[in-house]
């Protein structure tokens, strides 16, 4: 399959599937809160505290790799925004 006619959603359903099967099982609790870059295609993947060293990592082996990212342990990879504390404006 071409990896440029793939929806984001197909992109996400393979990590998805990757990262629950092969990668969840062996490091959720040693490597808790580092990201996996996993390439989708070759289920190759590489996991570091610093994600642009698990891109550069994976890449090298994988150089037209076509990757995903979780954050080991979390829904999401990356967060957005405050602390999540209130402040009362009037």
């Amino acid at each position: 399959m071409d990896p440029r006619e793939m929806s984001s959603e197909e992109v996400k359903s393979r990590g998805e599937a990757i990262y629950e099967k092969d990668i969840r099982p062996k490091y959720e609790e040693t490597h808790k809160g580092q990201l996996c870059v996993i390439d989708i295609f070759s289920r190759d993947y590489e996991i570091n505290k610093d994600g642009t060293q698990a891109v550069i990592k994976l890449r090298q082996r994988r150089p037209k790799a076509h990757s995903w990212t979780v954050r080991i342990g979390f829904p999401a990879a990356y967060s957005s925004g405050g602390a999540g504390r209130r402040i009362k404006l009037n």
